[in-house]
């Protein structure tokens, strides 16, 4: 199989939707051998913060001299980041060979009665198999969507079960409730497993808790005000919110020292390290441009809030793009104060808001919103202002644009 006909399979498996359940991928991952169960996997769910939760362990871990696999969805930037080895995405040549082995499982399987997998069982069945080639000290794991019934919980029995911060997202799968949302996730705490969590709103804690304990699983929350306090660590990822993050990861790597020591000088050099595309990410100075894949109402107060803080004395130009099954009127409420000027953009993916759908929603909050024909148009207009007001121009909003919107910023650049 070459990448491409790998990427052609991939395509393929869209239409067999999203489905919740573990049928399926236990299947798969019987006829591989369920090479799963060797790993020693961290795996990790929540609705906020999960991508940089794995980036900050994975840099502590290997600064630590482990060597660590990872698998993170959606990518950003390349279809390859979603695997990565020692934070080195899979080769194209690696990525057809395992696709290879995990279509002729699919087809085995279809042929014994069984439904094909879906596009993500596919995914976390391709993960699972390349690390199990790749042998690595350790693997972390992020869950897709929920965790109870996600393919990534196949995983018997992880090293750890890490929850970030739990919000309100995806609510026509996971419950319209925190606490039901909270349940969701929480079904990846294990018998005898420990489980590590940031601190949670009382509804999801006491969720967590509960299900920790009819597990018997020993369970630790980070404490809040050493995050806004007694923090005293340097972070390579900017944002306020990633220092929630960082002493997450903290707390996880000290729960598990028994099984993979770090000490304190390879933790300091671990966070001040790790990278995590696509997070309040700095792409250029003149003028500051930054991009966050804040998509969420929680993900966007704590964007509004490292906004509030760095640029208090300088204005911002925004670039949006969400897609329609968000909370984007609520999204704009936090992010956005009258006479803000907002670029909106159609992120590409069939789910996405149009940019009029969104531009008619500012309008109504008094924001200044402009309808772009497209994330070129967007960019270069944004940075124009920026430029001639001493400003800085925010991107955020679907994951699925920002890939452009950096192109088009690194082009803009070179001119």
């Amino acid at each position: 199989m070459t990448y491409q006909e790998a990427m052609e399979f991939l395509e393929e498996t869209k239409k067999y939707g999203s489905v919740l359940g573990l049928d399926s991928i236990r299947a798969l991952m019987k006829e591989l051998g369920n090479v799963q169960d060797d790993l020693s996997v961290i795996h990790v769910a929540g609705t906020n913060g999960k991508g940089s939760t794995c980036a900050f362990l994975s840099a502590i871990y290997r600064s630590a001299g482990y060597h660590v696999c990872r698998f993170s969805t959606p990518d950003v930037f390349s279809y390859e980041e979603e695997f990565l080895y020692d934070d080195t995405p899979i080769g194209k040549g690696e990525l057809a060979e395992v696709f290879a082995v995990v279509k002729q499982a699919c087809e085995t399987l279809v042929c014994n009665g069984f439904p094909h997998p879906t596009r993500f069982e596919v995914e976390t069945a391709v993960a699972f198999y390349w690390f199990s080639m790749k042998k690595p000290d350790l693997c972390i794991v992020e869950v897709g969507m929920g965790g109870e019934t996600d393919a990534t919980n196949v995983i018997k029995r992880p090293a750890a079960s890490v929850l970030t911060a739990v919000s309100m997202d995806h609510m026509g799968f996971l419950g319209t409730k925190l606490e039901q949302i909270a349940a969701v996730k929480a079904g990846i705490i294990k018998p005898d497993c420990p489980v590590i969590s940031t601190w949670q709103e009382p509804e999801a804690a006491d969720v967590i808790i509960k299900k920790a304990q009819a597990c018997n699983a020993a369970y630790t929350f980070s404490d809040k005000g050493k995050a806004e306090v007694d923090f005293t660590y340097e972070l390579s990822m900017e944002g306020t919110f990633q220092k929630q993050n960082g002493l997450l990861a903290i707390d996880v790597i000290h729960a598990l020292q028994h099984r993979f020591p770090v000490s304190e000088e390879e933790i300091r050099k671990g966070l001040a390290n790790a990278k995590w595309p696509g997070r309040f990410e700095l792409l250029g100075t003149e003028p500051l441009f930054y991009i966050d894949g804040a998509h969420n109402v929680d993900a966007a107060k704590k964007l509004r809030q490292t906004i509030e803080g760095m640029f208090s004395e300088q204005r911002v130009i925004y670039i949006m793009g969400v897609l329609q099954d968000k909370d984007y009127e609520e999204i704009a409420e936090i992010m956005f104060t009258e006479g803000d000027v907002v670029y909106a953009v159609t992120p590409d993916n069939p789910r996405a808001l149009s940019a009029r759908a969104l531009c008619d929603a500012l309008l109504d909050l008094d924001v200044r919103a402009y309808e772009c024909k497209d994330v070129r148009m967007a960019v270069e207009t944004a940075m124009e202002l920026a430029e001639l007001s001493d400003g800085a121009v925010v991107a955020f909003g679907s994951l699925s644009y920002l890939k452009e919107v950096k192109d088009v910023h690194a082009a803009a650049c070179l001119i």
